[in-house]
């Protein structure tokens, strides 16, 4: 279980409101001292607490009482009055700092103004096993003329620093240091070719999409590094629309007007997602390749070992489209049970499938694959709006739908089924490139006997699905073709989704700019509820004649705001984060999440957990991963502890006479 931050306060304020009973408990049995267990914990009354404490005669019995930090800062500091000296003087500006002090589910801890920074000088070879102290030297502490206390790290260079906070960890809490970091599985799309890549197998330097906070847009820039944390504890993120994104409890996410740390969101909070991407592959794919791929990938066997790769489509016009399309790549179609087309080197002789020139031309695209993991293949994510185009109508004619629905069939709703979610999230992306907002549900269906999971692409918004009909289409002359036609020759209007409204946080901002337009709510008709959610389809029109920046950028944000669903703790996992010089955040999974402080300036931070029955200062390590000098600054937060809570240990760290036990300083490796 990760602790609250009631329940790290608890821990920190003894010896009135914590009472560590495992330990007290254990100790008086080791010892043999004649004294009462006691059962209560932290449920007992401060009284009784005190008197308990009152009656402890030795440090041991007295340690039970001590506070798992301290100092220990009850809330989070964000920044400091004025220059050194002249802090009483609350008319001085306040100066920020990186983050310190309690938060909804952790604590940042801060640097002491002590680090040691590794060196050649001396010319030591670096032995984890027997550290020569001629490794390192100690780094000089400079002061600015406010008073900031800071060491230089060099380029490419690394240093040990220790917390200001001292800790005694209880036998059955457990603490871990935390990036701000997402898991590797997440999706990245590379601005500059189109490419959809996991995220650690993204490069340090590369293009991605970023929120222009100003203006709501989305932007092409650039990393300057990939920061890989190791394995951290995870939480996913779950919304309403279907976004899906596992990140560590302190990576924030962009909530209207600020950041948000995951640990500190909750069911019903409002976070930005991407309603469109921008539109940048170039690469050249005849389209009859990019067709088949499509018909391939939503209706082909692209994997089968033994045999020939095929395709089964019982619609006329669309299976003569496939044979014509292969047959412009040169390969040979055999026609055999109702629907099924395969595609043979010979006529009448399937031959090998490892010697078939159609599967070794899926090979190449690594589209040999089962349904469940199919994808879109990166020469189509990289290419040009053309090719895509087509793609894209294969695809959807195949496995996709166009129905009207409700009393009156009226009320249209065009969706994509596959069981592959790789695919889902790939084609979800793509689509937003055309300017297309689809939500993702997932649901259990039975295939074959066999169960899968089916996600399903779906949205009901007219303008959205006009769109698609104007810019994707399906294959002319389909089924589905004729009812999509059909349904936009009676006309449509705009509507704007559901998802188009602001979050209620937005009151107070729409009332300001109304308010330099010297206009009021009740004059526009505006009903203000700062309960409710703030609708864009009803103020739109009444809000057409004010000419405001500001308000522009609400109605034409790159970005919806999604609601947050679901919320789940999930085990450790590899973690990345990125830099992102400028706008400092980046689009991931669709989601607009924020890098952190150190780790989008190119520091990674590094510290072992901390174990259960632990005492001292907890020594820290950074590196500088870029090629230039970096400030770390003192006595300002370096990195958040997260603690969880189990059974108590039978051996803690102090009961084996951990060699780290009691630090007080810079303790350098001991084995």
């Amino acid at each position: 279980m990760i602790l609250s931050d009631e329940e790290i306060t608890r821990l920190c304020t003894a010896p009135l409101t914590y009472f560590d009973k495992e330990m007290y408990n254990l100790h008086i049995r080791r010892h043999g001292i004649v004294a009462p267990a006691i059962e209560g914990g932290a449920e007992m009354a401060d009284a009784a607490l005190r008197k308990q404490y009152t009656r402890a005669t030795t440090e041991d019995e007295r340690a039970a009482f001590k506070p798992m930090i301290s100092p220990f800062n009850g809330a989070l500091v964000r920044e400091v009055l004025g220059p050194a000296g002249f802090g009483i003087d609350q008319t001085l500006p306040a100066r920020k700092i990186v983050s310190k002090g309690l938060t909804s589910y952790g604590y940042d801890v801060s640097l002491a103004d002590e680090f040691k920074l590794f060196t050649n000088v001396n010319s030591a070879i670096i032995d984890p096993k027997r550290l020569d102290e001629k490794c390192l030297v100690d780094a000089k502490v400079q002061t600015d003329e406010e008073g900031v206390r800071y060491v230089i790290l060099p380029p490419n260079s690394y240093l040990l620093g220790r917390t200001v906070e001292y800790f005694r960890m209880p036998r059955d809490v457990l603490a871990v240091c935390l990036g701000k970091c997402l898991a590797g599985d997440t999706l990245i799309t590379d601005a500059s070719t189109g490419a959809i890549r996991r995220m650690d197998q993204c490069i340090a330097e590369m293009s991605v999409t970023a929120l222009n906070v100003e203006t709501g847009k989305l932007e092409e820039h650039r990393t300057e590094g990939l920061i890989a944390n190791g394995t951290l504890p995870l939480m996913e993120i779950r919304t309403k629309s279907g976004h899906r994104i596992k990140a560590t409890p302190t990576h924030p996410f962009r909530t209207w007007n600020q950041w948000t740390p995951a640990s500190d969101l909750k069911v019903g909070s409002r976070i930005a997602v991407a309603r469109s991407e921008p539109f940048v592959g170039t690469g050249e794919l005849p389209l009859h390749e990019a067709r088949l791929l499509g018909f391939m990938t939503a209706d082909g066997q692209c994997y089968a070992p033994g045999g020939s790769p095929s395709f089964t489509k019982h619609e006329e016009v669309v299976k003569q489209r496939f044979i014509s399309d292969a047959e412009a790549m040169g390969f040979i179609c055999r026609e055999g049970s109702p629907g099924v087309v395969r595609l043979v080197n010979k006529v009448g002789k399937g031959g090998n499938a490892s010697e078939n020139r159609a599967s070794a031309w899926l090979d190449s695209l690594q589209m040999k694959v089962r349904s469940a993991d199919k994808h879109i293949p990166e020469v189509v994510q990289c290419a040009n709006k053309e090719a895509v185009r087509e793609y894209l109508k294969a695809l959807f004619t195949c496995d996709g739908s166009f129905q009207l629905t409700g009393p009156k069939r009226d009320r249209p709703v065009l969706e994509y089924y596959t069981i592959a979610d790789k695919l889902a999230e790939e084609l979800r992306i793509t689509l937003r490139r055309f300017g297309l907002f689809f939500t993702h549900k997932r649901q259990f269906k039975t295939f074959n006997g066999q169960k899968h999971h089916l996600h399903i692409l779906r949205t009901t918004n007219l303008d959205t699905i006009h769109r698609f009909a104007e810019q994707i289409g399906m294959i002319e002359g389909s089924v589905k073709d004729q009812k999509l036609r059909s349904w936009v020759s009676l006309g449509w209007r705009s509507v704007k989704s559901n998802f188009d409204t602001l979050p209620p946080e937005a009151w107070p901002d729409l009332l300001k700019i109304l308010e330099r337009h010297q206009r009021k709510p009740s004059d526009l008709g505006i009903d203000v509820n700062f309960r409710q959610s703030v609708s864009l389809t009803a103020l739109e029109s009444r809000l057409l004649e004010i000419e405001d920046a500001e308000l522009t950028a609400m109605f034409e944000s790159d970005v919806i705001w999604d609601t947050v669903e679901e919320i789940i703790h999930l085990e450790a996992g590899p973690v990345f984060d990125f830099s992102v010089p400028g706008p400092r955040n980046f689009v991931a999974n669709g989601l607009v999440v924020h890098n952190s402080t150190y780790a989008r300036a190119g520091a990674i931070v590094n510290v072992t957990p901390i174990e259960p029955g632990f005492e001292g200062h907890v020594v820290i390590e950074i590196s500088n991963s870029t090629n230039l000098p970096m400030k770390i600054y003192a006595d300002e937060g370096i990195s958040q502890f997260l603690f969880l809570r189990g059974n108590p240990c039978l051996v803690s760290y102090a009961d084996r006479g951990g060699k780290y036990q009691g630090q007080t300083g810079i303790t350098l490796p001991k084995v």
